[in-house]
């Protein structure tokens, strides 16, 4: 064998060697790849359980936040009130659902702005000029709802969490709660908090049998976009109560309310608002008076509002 041959030997050893460091390194590399990707993985989900976050409403004196509202209500039922006992009376379907529609087909808005020293005023209105009533009409409708200036609901929250106008009847602090009180305290995907909600207002001629509550607000998911973080939020709301109403001294009769709010929005963190925000709620009663009612509440950011709806 000449020397020449050995040194081919020596060559075609060697480059045999170099593939298979070669194909060792590149196997070794996509492991490692695969292995950083799952960890990243790993971290980015854990990252999405553990980190907190405050919500805030982002409102300052040069920084207003307005809405397109959708505030639809509708009879799906005659209501029906008093018995054989006492004076009955029935508000048709069709006659209710004329009264509701004031609501659902005129253009509703809410507005946040800055009070001072983290207050944040809330207010929701419409203009029913606009439903083509002629003014006597209007101004019965106006007493009849309990209007004023055309403002469906008016309060004060606190930017950082919390209802300042405890005040309110209930069903309007209801409102304000589950639609702009936010949590007082910062929040992990899961955590589950309590907000002011209570819709019945009763007196005391009312004796309670039975009576629940259930006020359960969640952070669904958090999602962080673009250095921005999206909370979900869901609302699960109801309250039940069943009794009796006293008519005279020896004379009771039976009634009952079910109420059930369910709603979810989400929330940017980075521009302090809602981006979007929907629920549906349900209410029937029993007993003295008897029907069932459905609405919607709806909440889109807009960028401006007519300027007859900004004034407070």
């Amino acid at each position: 064998m000449q020397l020449s041959d050995f040194k081919m030997i020596k060559e075609i050893r060697h480059s045999k060697s170099l593939c298979v460091d070669y194909k060792t390194t590149t196997s070794n590399n996509t492991i490692l790849k695969h292995t950083a990707i799952i960890l990243l993985a790993i971290c980015y989900f854990s990252l999405q359980s553990t980190a907190q976050v405050r919500l805030q409403w982002k409102v300052t004196p040069a920084k207003t936040l307005f809405y397109n509202v959708v505030l639809d209500v509708a009879n799906t039922t005659d209501f029906s009130i008093g018995d054989a006992d006492i004076p009955a009376t029935t508000i048709t379907k069709e006659a209710a659902q004329n009264f509701f529609d004031l609501f659902g087909e005129k253009p509703c808005y809410a507005i946040l702005r800055n009070k001072s020293n983290h207050l944040v005023d809330v207010k929701i209105s419409q203009r029913l000029e606009d439903s083509g009533l002629d003014e006597k009409t209007l101004d019965a409708y106006k007493n009849q709802l309990g209007l004023e200036e055309n403002v469906l609901l008016r309060g004060m929250v606190y930017a950082d969490g919390g209802i300042s106008t405890y005040f309110l009847e209930n069903q309007q602090k209801s409102l304000l709660s589950a639609g702009f009180e936010l949590p007082s305290k910062a929040i992990s995907k899961g955590d589950t908090w309590r907000i002011d909600f209570s819709c019945l207002d009763l007196d005391g001629i009312v004796i309670t049998d039975t009576i629940s509550r259930k006020t359960l607000v969640k952070a669904e998911e958090l999602e962080f976009v673009g250095g921005d973080t999206l909370v979900t939020i869901s609302y699960d709301l109801s309250e039940f109560m069943q009794g009796k109403r006293q008519l005279t001294k020896d004379k009771f009769k039976d009634m009952g309310f079910d109420v059930n709010y369910i709603g979810l929005g989400k929330f940017s963190v980075l521009q302090g608002r809602w981006l979007e925000y929907h629920a549906v709620f349900t209410l029937e009663t029993f007993g003295l008076m008897n029907g069932k009612m459905k609405g919607i509440f709806v909440m889109r950011p807009v960028e401006d509002i007519p300027e007859a709806y900004k004034k407070f």
